[in-house]
């Protein structure tokens, strides 16, 4: 499994407990159902009956690695971030459903009422999550910019090079900065992992690895961000009463 499965395992474990087995699996089945896959569900069970009828081992066997998976995070992690971890396993369930619906409107004795509903629905629901996609997608473009990039773009023209950034998250700034970096989410610093949500245990580490600066959002650790001079937030338009990110002076 990749770094993150482990890290943000360890950070939202206490979330993860606080959830009900049903909040738990309409967590996981939303992501599934938002696209128009949610035409294909019939299918997929159309399709899984045929190949345990007909004995399709090799089609079982990927069903199998599906529902291994997806069981293997639904028991670890929330869906998070519109289900992003489990979407490897979505163009299996996709080809299936796709398989489990051709069959069936090909087959020569279909109702053709029920197959025209199924084509009108579909096309709908294809037109619909294009729109509702595309909105989506330009939200997290624009919290993306206007929050990690923003911020990335003040470091390399304000603070020096060589300064220790205690960072989460890292992704645009690990990518536009030159600037050594502590990943308080542990992805490539792992040793916070075991305490990634003390941020006793973590403001001693930061101090042990002479940390001069905090980067995050002031709501994720209201501890640390405590009592440190702020230098710069991404506060924006599009978010104004968000909780944006904010570099700190650390050990000051």
């Amino acid at each position: 499994m990749p770094n993150t499965f482990y890290a943000k395992q360890a950070e939202y474990a206490e979330y993860l407990r606080s959830m009900s087995l049903g909040e738990r699996v309409t967590d996981y089945f939303l992501p599934l159902i938002a696209s128009p896959f949610i035409m294909l569900v019939p299918g997929l069970f159309l399709w899984i009956y045929k190949v345990f009828r007909e004995r399709n081992w090799g089609a079982v066997a990927g069903l199998i690695w599906v529902l291994g998976y997806i069981g293997i995070y639904f028991m670890r992690l929330p869906a998070y971030q519109h289900g992003r971890y489990i979407i490897p396993a979505f163009p299996i369930l996709y080809l299936f459903g796709l398989l489990g619906m051709v069959t069936y409107v090909t087959a020569p004795k279909v109702n053709p009422r029920i197959v025209f509903y199924f084509q009108t629905i579909a096309i709908v629901l294809i037109v619909l999550f294009q729109w509702v996609g595309a909105k989506q997608n330009a939200e997290d473009v624009v919290f993306i910019e206007t929050q990690m990039v923003k911020t990335a773009q003040w470091i390399n023209e304000n603070l020096p090079s060589g300064a220790i950034l205690g960072v989460h998250d890292i992704g645009a700034i690990g990518y536009f900065t030159q600037n050594p970096i502590i990943d308080l989410a542990g992805l490539i610093t792992p040793d916070v992992v075991p305490f990634i949500r003390d941020e006793t245990r973590l403001s001693e580490y930061l101090d042990g690895q002479d940390a001069q600066y905090l980067v995050t959002f002031p709501s994720w650790y209201p501890q640390l961000t405590a009592g440190n001079s702020q230098i710069f937030d991404a506060h924006d338009n599009n978010f104004p009463n968000a909780n944006v990110m904010t570099i700190y002076r650390w050990g000051e």
